[in-house]
Parts: structure tokens; C-alpha cells; sequence
């Protein structure tokens, strides 16, 4: 009752979801059209994309896919009278053409919080490409944005940093690239030309994609924390999931971040196929064995495989079955 009071009226309210979010949406979804009965609700996002044809039918329309331009036919369709209840487009090359976030148009603890980089300090988020070119077994990125990786180019990505340190005084980021240092002749260049900003910044990146000298621009550009995807200490583990790496390869690039500098947070997935009864002791033997620091981290999630990643699609591949597609019982 509180924050529905909150969302103005219009003709058409947009609600995006992972699957996760999804039960939820769907309870947000109905009390809007309570409130606004003659309104048109869409759903996109990860999960209306990897599961269109699934959407509850408080949704009179799905996006799939990249939003920007598919829900600009909607709108268009909306206009003309036209009703359709799918809308995809082909994925935007050129992702310079999207306007940056509007982020005035939002309350200011929708787009700022003091916990995302440095607890205490301002912070926002923000993404600089779409993608990944990998495969890993457990992951649905490909399902959203496809195998190939689209990078913003490094005058855009400036240009909204500078944008918000103008209109929010804010310089600590989180940067949601699902692999930061993918491309390393544009991160560095990135990084040379973050340096004189005075900002700080977290971001995620694979344990392959880390060499010194891209950890060392990172350091220098005011990046504080990187964040691996270990997953596994079992190169069994690692294997069947697709993931391409190794465990040296991990345990090299924590050394690596150290030396530069950096903080780490280390991910771990329990419950991957190709697991025993010892992985869970070789993953706690590894982290003891690579001697994280105070301010580093370890962050455990037991694994549920979702609707877009390769084992909730073809899970016989690997070994396990799905015992239920119910979201209410994996949520």
C-alpha cells in the first residue's frame, strides 16, 4: 500500500525480472492493474526471455530479449491499436546509440547506495559491454545477450562517468560487465583514461583474463576489489561445467591481484554436477591455501539451475535430473 501510492498512473507499466524476481513481478503486476485496471503491463528481463511462452497471464505483453527498441514497437503497436503479446528485436551492434540511464527521472535511493562499493560512501552501478563468449554450463548471459561480447566505447563509458560525478558528486562504481577485463587494449585504455577522475570502482572478471599489467592499470584507475568466479577447486568440477579454466589459473590470478594491490572476492557454487563427497573439502583446503587478507571475500551459492542456462535446458548432458519446473519451489 505504501509504494503503490508512489507509482503514478500511465497507460503501460514495464517490469523487469530475473527468476528470481519473477513470483514477485507477478504480485507487482497485479496489484498495478487493481489500481490501474485499464492499464497494459509487460514483463522483460532474463526470464521473460528465457522463458516467454511460461509468463503469467497478468502480463499482457513480453519482451525477449534487448529491450531498448522492442519496447519502442510496443509502444508504437500501442499507439496504432495494434495488440500483440511478443516483442524481440536483434540485438544492437552499436550499444554507444543507447542513451545513458535516466537516472533523474528516479528516487535517489533507487540509483544511489552506500553499500555497494565502500560502506558509507555513495555509489552507483553501471555497465561498459554485453555479453560473454564463454559457456559455462550454469550461466544463461547467452540467452540475454548472446556468445557475442558488444563493447561501449571508452569516450561513452567516460562521458557517463563524468555525467554522474557532475550531477551526484558521487566517484565509487560498481561495473556489471559480465567479464571487465575481456578486451585488454580497451581496458587499459579505459583505465589510462579513468585515472585522473580521483574515483574508486569494483568489478567482476575471469581468472584467465588477468595478467599483471591489466591488474596494475585496474589498481592505478582506482579500482579497490576484483571479483572472481572460481567456482569449483575440483578441476573435474570445472570440466563438466564448461568453465575453460584451470585451478592453477585461479590460484595464479588471486596472486596476481595481491601483488597489485587489489582486494578479492572469491565465488564459489556449490552443487554443480561432477561434484563428490571430497569437493567441498578441496574447495575449503584452496581457500586456506591462497591466504586471503582482511577486506577480502568468499562468497558461497548453492547452485539451482534456472531457466536459459545449459543444464536447466538439457540437464541428461550432465548427468542430474530436474525434479520440478515449479518456480514456487525454486525461488
Amino acid at each position: 500500500e505504501y509504494w503503490i501510492k508512489k507509482i503514478p498512473e500511465a497507460d503501460i507499466f514495464g517490469i523487469s525480472a530475473t527468476t528470481l524476481d519473477y513470483l514477485r513481478s507477478i504480485k507487482i503486476a497485479k496489484k498495478i492493474r487493481q489500481t490501474y485496471s485499464d492499464c497494459i503491463t509487460v514483463l522483460g528481463g532474463a526470464h521473460a526471455t528465457a522463458a516467454p511462452k511460461t509468463i503469467d497471464s497478468i502480463f499482457d505483453k513480453v519482451v525477449v530479449g534487448e529491450g531498448e527498441l522492442a519496447f519502442l514497437d510496443l509502444l508504437k503497436d500501442y499507439k496504432n491499436g495494434i495488440n500483440k503479446r511478443f516483442y524481440q528485436k536483434s540485438h544492437i551492434n552499436n550499444i554507444d546509440t543507447i542513451p545513458f540511464p535516466s537516472r533523474h527521472l528516479l528516487p535517489l535511493d533507487s540509483i544511489i547506495s552506500y553499500s555497494l562499493v565502500e560502506k558509507g560512501k555513495p555509489a552507483t552501478s553501471l555497465i561498459t559491454s554485453r555479453g560473454c563468449n564463454h559457456n559455462c554450463s550454469f550461466c544463461g548471459s547467452k540467452t540475454m545477450w548472446g556468445n557475442r561480447v558488444r563493447f561501449r566505447s571508452v569516450d561513452n563509458v567516460i562521458a557517463e562517468i563524468e555525467q554522474i560525478i557532475s550531477d551526484y558528486n558521487i566517484r565509487h562504481f560498481r561495473f556489471h560487465d559480465d567479464t571487465m577485463t575481456m578486451n585488454k587494449k580497451r581496458l587499459l585504455e579505459l583505465c589510462k583514461r579513468m585515472e585522473p577522475l580521483d574515483i574508486h570502482w569494483r568489478a567482476h572478471t575471469r581468472v584467465d583474463s588477468s595478467d599483471m599489467e591489466i591488474l596494475c592499470a585496474m589498481k592505478r584507475s582506482g579500482c579497490d576489489e576484483i571479483g572472481y568466479g572460481i567456482e569449483s577447486a575440483s578441476q573435474e568440477v570445472l570440466d563438466i561445467n564448461n568453465k575453460m579454466i584451470n585451478v592453477e589459473h585461479a590460484r595464479q590470478a588471486i596472486k596476481n591481484a595481491k601483488l597489485a594491490g587489489l582486494r578479492v572476492r572469491l565465488f564459489f557454487i556449490i552443487g554443480l554436477p561432477g561434484e563428490t563427497k571430497n569437493t567441498c573439502q578441496k574447495n575449503m583446503d584452496f581457500i586456506e591455501s591462497v591466504r586471503l587478507d582482511r577486506g577480502d571475500g568468499v562468497d558461497i551459492s548453492t547452485f539451482v539451475p534456472f531457466p536459459g542456462c545449459e543444464i536447466y535446458e538439457r540437464p541428461e548432458n550432465y548427468g542430474i535430473e530436474l525434479l520440478t519446473h515449479n518456480d514456487d519451489k525454486v525461488v
